[in-house]
């Protein structure tokens, strides 16, 4: 009789399954992560400046082989940024990086950096059984 007395006791003045089960996060992880995640918002915001002023410069320019080199390489870059960024999701990510390494690629066919993106995102695609997108 008292077992059971005292597993009753137990029962009722212990804490909740729901509230020893739920995994919670320290304040300084969430601080860390909130910081974490600013940081590469603001490297995505900087890639896509340097992309924007490459393109404007590129336009206004006359497009000699050097200013195409320098085109194809902020198009490669501005792909990777977003190819590793942990703020954008993969559906939004991987069509983005990709269309960026395929102009960097028509600028400049010898850019291995570009090739190897196009290569690796593809991949990914044909691993998930889904179309690559054009």
């Amino acid at each position: 009789m008292t077992a059971a007395l005292l597993i009753l006791v137990l029962a009722t003045t212990g804490p909740a399954l729901a509230e020893v089960a739920r995994p919670t996060t320290p304040p300084a992880q969430e601080a860390t992560e909130a910081l974490g995640r600013e940081a590469a918002e603001q490297e995505l915001k900087e890639a896509e400046r340097a992309y924007l002023a490459a393109r404007q410069g590129y336009e206004k320019g006359s497009k000699t082989a050097d200013d195409k080199r320098r085109m194809a390489r902020a198009h490669y870059e501005y792909g990777y940024t977003v190819m590793n960024s942990p703020v954008l999701q993969p559906f939004v990510k991987y069509p983005r990086a990709l269309r960026s390494y395929r102009a960097a690629l028509k600028l400049d066919p010898g850019l291995k950096e570009a090739q190897e993106g196009i290569d690796l995102i593809e991949g990914i695609y044909e691993s998930l059984g889904r179309p690559v997108p054009q």
